[in-house]
């Protein structure tokens, strides 16, 4: 509704531009130089007001400006702290909360209302959405970012020491206005109205967390994957599957940390899943995929993974393979195909944490795609895949 809305606007703003333009025209068409320069200056500011509603209205624009840095304590003794520590009635505990870590402060405008906030770690963006009374427009200097003593506001700090490194806003209709922030690292983000100020508190997941998974289901969105020997089933929708099932095991058990690609019919790039891995610094990078050949007789379980992973380690991508595998023949009663160095898929390649891509069974062979096309075989590799995991904490924890 937003996008209809804006075009509606933007629209119905050119055409009100173009009637101008050939009034402007008409009107100057028979007079002085002067006159003719006038019309030119009518005709910029048109153009400009143009150009403003087009990247202002429900289009991101990148905000700018001059950087300006200053000391944390100072800037928490003008208008943070006290408003920080409040609750607590103590304005040195306000200033702790700012220099602890990575902070983002958003001055909001008078008229702010409900202050929500959503993330998508996989691509890094913080998405913080003012509703108000009327439309609104922020400056780069209403946004600190903070890390540790020293706090910056305005445009964004090239040289890398900033906390984002890009900042845009969308101001939607007259109701509701977004910023947009994409974060250096991978950062979760957790967000509190305090005042006339939004505080965003952002920690390394490894900070908050021992135990940190990273979970794939292989292709998505545009990607279908290998498509079955019954012309119906595609790789894609039984990865997705056996992740969900997989997904609702792990949300009970709160020990562990799981990051997932995708929850849905998406298509998450190559880089950005081994990237969400090494990112987060997970313990082990699991990628689900089915197999298939041009050969229906060929059938059974395999997994991929790095040779050059970890290999000084204890625990490397060889292992998580080796384990994987040994569960997965048992599990499904597929042949036992073994586990293979796979410097040719870039997802594994990359990995700097240990990763094994599974090769649940071949699509192209019927009795290996009756398992797995089942909800018993997709919950059968869900749950191996379950054990698996906490196995290897338990391995961890006794070497």
């Amino acid at each position: 509704m937003k996008n209809k809305l804006t075009l509606k606007r933007i629209t119905l703003l050119s055409i009100a531009t173009l009637t101008t333009l050939v009034l402007v025209a008409f009107f100057f068409g028979n007079q002085s130089v002067e006159d003719g320069t006038a019309a030119t200056e009518m005709v910029k500011e048109e153009l400009e007001a143009v150009e403003r509603e087009t990247l202002f209205i429900g289009n991101p624009m990148k905000l700018g400006g001059l950087i300006h840095e200053t000391d944390t304590e100072e800037l928490a003794e003008e208008i943070f702290a006290a408003e920080i520590g409040a609750e607590e009635g103590n304005k040195e505990s306000g200033l702790t909360k700012l220099t602890d870590g990575r902070v983002i402060v958003v001055k909001l405008p008078e008229n702010a209302g409900k202050v929500s906030l959503e993330q998508n770690l996989l691509k890094r963006t913080i998405s913080v959405e003012i509703s108000t009374d009327a439309a609104i427009m922020l400056t780069p200097d209403d946004i600190y970012r903070i890390q540790g003593e020293k706090a910056v506001s305005g445009g964004v700090d090239p040289t890398g020491n900033d906390i984002v490194n890009n900042i845009s806003m969308i101001i939607g209709d007259s109701d509701r206005s977004e910023i947009i922030f994409e974060t250096n690292e991978y950062l979760l983000a957790e967000g509190k109205v305090v005042d006339h100020f939004y505080v965003i508190t952002l920690k390394r997941p490894d900070e908050l967390y021992d135990k940190i998974v990273v979970v794939d289901a292989g292709h998505g969105g545009k990607d279908p994957g290998a498509r079955a020997v019954d012309k119906k089933t595609w790789e894609s929708n039984v990865n997705l599957a056996v992740l969900l099932k997989l997904k609702e095991m792990m949300d009970e058990n709160p020990d562990v940390m799981v990051f997932y690609t995708r929850t849905d019919d998406s298509y998450p790039t190559l880089d950005e899943r081994v990237n969400l891995a090494n990112g987060v610094n997970a313990d082990m990078f699991i990628s689900i995929h089915c197999n298939s050949s041009e050969s229906s007789k060929l059938n059974g379980s395999e997994v991929l993974y790095n040779r050059n992973q970890g290999i000084e380690n204890p625990f490397n991508s060889k292992e998580l393979a080796m384990r994987l595998e040994k569960g997965l023949s048992t599990t499904l009663d597929t042949d036992m195909r073994g586990i293979y160095a796979a410097d040719d898929i870039r997802i594994v390649r990359l990995s700097e944490v240990p990763v094994a891509l599974v090769e649940t069974c071949y699509l192209s062979n019927k009795k290996d795609l009756a398992k797995i096309k089942s909800d018993e075989g997709q919950q059968a590799v869900a749950e191996m895949l379950y054990d698996q995991i906490l196995s290897v904490y338990e391995l961890k924890e006794n070497r």
